[in-house]
């Protein structure tokens, strides 16, 4: 399988408007269900996230290719609803890259500064944890007979899959809503 083939994820957020805020997270709702009609989606999910007086929309898109995400990316709809969203928004749209894994969501929230290191280490510790474990005890005995270094190049990358969008999301929800609860 070669890199145009495999799944792909973009991640980007909006600060929203003074006001604004249920009317972006309609407009986000719309956005994802639009997704869903274009060829190659696979998942989109919706959620924001407050700071001080902030509200930001962070939307997940998925897409089964590269090249499905760009077409989706440059299609007339695509275009067409993005302009909706500047009235209600503040600042452009803000893409979530490897370095946004420093802090997750906090990265996307105006003004704030981005999580310490160890936060991000021990968050994706415990997202690792968990496939790696099953990894270990479902796949590695049906591998045995293969080298280690063709045993790891099997089970990474479904290590690595699972961790970035499933487990990990799944700590950093968690850990938002731990945040979310504190006084």
């Amino acid at each position: 399988m070669d890199s145009k083939t495999l799944p792909v994820l973009v991640i980007i957020s909006r600060r929203a408007s003074p006001g604004r805020e249920s009317e972006l997270r309609d407009w986000a709702d719309e956005l994802c269900r639009r997704a869903a009609r274009f060829p190659g989606y696979i998942t989109s999910s919706v959620r924001d996230t407050q700071q001080k007086s902030v509200t930001t929309v962070i939307v997940e898109l998925g897409f089964s290719s590269a090249y499905q995400l760009i077409a989706w990316e440059e299609s007339e709809e695509r275009l067409g609803h993005l302009d909706t969203a500047d009235e209600l928004t503040q600042g452009n749209p803000i893409p979530l890259t490897i370095e946004g894994l420093e802090g997750f969501a906090d990265t996307m929230r105006a003004g704030e500064r981005k999580a310490p290191r160890w936060h991000t280490a021990l968050a994706v510790w415990i997202a690792l944890y968990p496939p790696a474990v099953l990894s270990a005890y479902l796949l590695s005995p049906k591998l045995h007979a293969l080298a280690i270094p063709v045993q790891l190049l099997i089970t990474t990358p479904l290590t690595v899959a699972t961790v970035i969008w499933v487990t990990l999301p799944l700590v950093d929800r968690l850990r938002v809503a731990i945040r979310r609860r504190r006084p």
